[in-house]
């Protein structure tokens, strides 16, 4: 089972488009993931092929048909933007129906705080109607976003702790715990995740907006990871993805934030203790698939479906999720 039909990674000075299976294919660029002008021609290929940067300052997004003229679309899944810290989109997963999930939707990052002028600007031709906060009151007032205009910016508090206060984070406390209160705590934050997919304030509000096609749409927490991590399985998830590429979505940012991660062990991992203990660091800086997992247990132990599910949570009733699919799931003939 392919995750795409096709994956945009970097290379030297520009970019290279490999297919899942070989065939006679032409690329195309674009800077829309919704059309392409047949003159902007890259070039013909079988798997790969490598190329220079077409736009270098802008958001490039590639077209590819094959002889039968199917038409996907493929781009960069990670997104390097100053400031902005774990930044990519969902386009390109293949639902289980054959079709995939359109480029130019959903984006998915941490925190704002850290975008200048320049940056906020080079937002712009993402062309965002919504940004929904999934961090608590205090951590948006401690680092508050910046304004982007043409979005209408919500936060919603996505995560609660069990006593029902919004979770606020403060990771500096976490490195001076035991071994033992790490365990405790994984745990604890393990039934956290448990929680997260029931009765989610923010998450209803999501598909709301998803469902009033009031998209692109931009979400994040503090760190992209924990509370955005469910939030973008769940859209995969209602749009028909399977489990195991949801899940590898949502280890990628362990690829993303591999600095943070290795910086975090090389500071208060010592050598002798256990391997739990560098488990446990490298979930504060990324994430765990065991958390994710927790989630999405408790949804299979709750619901004999996924639809099942949407509908009694979100009210995504099977009209309902199939207008979802229609209009986020891309069609491939021309």
């Amino acid at each position: 089972m392919y995750s795409e039909r096709f994956e945009t990674q970097p290379a030297a000075n520009g970019w290279q488009v490999t297919a899942a299976k070989q065939g006679a294919y032409t690329l195309y660029w674009s800077l829309s993931p919704d059309e392409f002008c047949p003159d902007y021609r890259v070039g013909q290929f079988e798997q790969t092929i490598t190329f220079a940067d077409p736009a270098p300052h802008d958001r490039c997004y590639f077209h590819v048909l094959d002889e039968e003229q199917n038409h996907d679309v493929t781009a960069s899944r990670e997104i390097i933007l100053s400031g902005m810290e774990n930044l990519r989109e969902l386009g390109g997963y293949l639902a289980l129906d054959g079709r995939a999930v359109k480029y130019g939707r959903f984006y998915r990052s941490a925190r704002l705080t850290g975008l200048g002028p320049k940056e906020v600007d080079w937002l712009k031709q993402l062309r965002l109607r919504t940004v929904l906060d999934l961090r608590s009151e205090k951590e948006a007032q401690d680092y508050p976003n910046p304004v982007l205009s043409g979005a209408e910016q919500m936060r919603i508090s996505a995560m609660y702790q069990m006593d029902g206060n919004e979770a606020n984070f403060d990771p500096a406390k976490l490195f001076t715990l035991s071994e033992e209160e790490m365990r405790e705590d994984e745990a604890y934050f393990e039934g956290v995740y448990r929680t997260m997919p029931f009765e989610n304030p923010a998450y209803r509000w999501m598909f709301d907006r998803l469902l009033s096609e009031k998209t692109p749409i931009l979400f994040h927490c503090t760190a992209g990871k924990d509370r955005t991590g469910v939030a973008a399985a769940l859209i995969l998830l209602a749009l028909g993805v399977p489990r195991a590429v949801v899940e590898q979505d949502y280890m990628l940012t362990n690829r993303c934030c591999s600095a943070g991660i290795q910086k975090l062990i090389q500071t208060y991992y010592r050598p002798g203790r256990p391997d739990f203990v560098k488990d446990y660091l490298t979930c504060i800086a990324g994430v765990g698939l065991h958390n994710l997992a927790a989630a999405l247990d408790e949804i299979e132990k709750r619901y004999q479906s996924y639809e099942q599910y949407f509908q009694d949570q979100y009210d995504l009733k099977p009209e309902k999720l199939e207008k979802l699919r229609d209009t986020y799931l891309q069609k491939r003939k021309l």
